[in-house]
């Protein structure tokens, strides 16, 4: 079992290489590059569900929390930019 550091580690290295990733996809639409995230982020989801990685109930948590992230910081953004 890896530790919180080691966890903490590996997250902030796939962070790091997702971002360089995305950069190679500059050449596209964001609208395509998020349709196609989206399509990719679905399937990773249910392969967790299935290898039982994860619940249902923490894969509706999860939807749930970015959805309220991207809300709530979208509802901010555009206060902070009106005023």
């Amino acid at each position: 079992m890896l530790s919180t550091e080691e966890v903490a580690a590996s997250l902030e290295r796939c962070i790091d290489e997702t971002g360089n990733v995305l950069a190679t996809l500059s050449p596209y639409p964001n609208v395509s590059v998020a349709f196609a995230l989206r399509v990719h982020l679905g399937a990773l989801l249910q392969v967790m569900l299935e290898s039982e990685e994860c619940t249902r109930e923490e894969v509706r948590g999860f939807l749930k929390d970015l959805e309220q992230e991207l809300l709530d910081d979208g509802a901010e953004n555009s206060a902070a930019q009106t005023t």
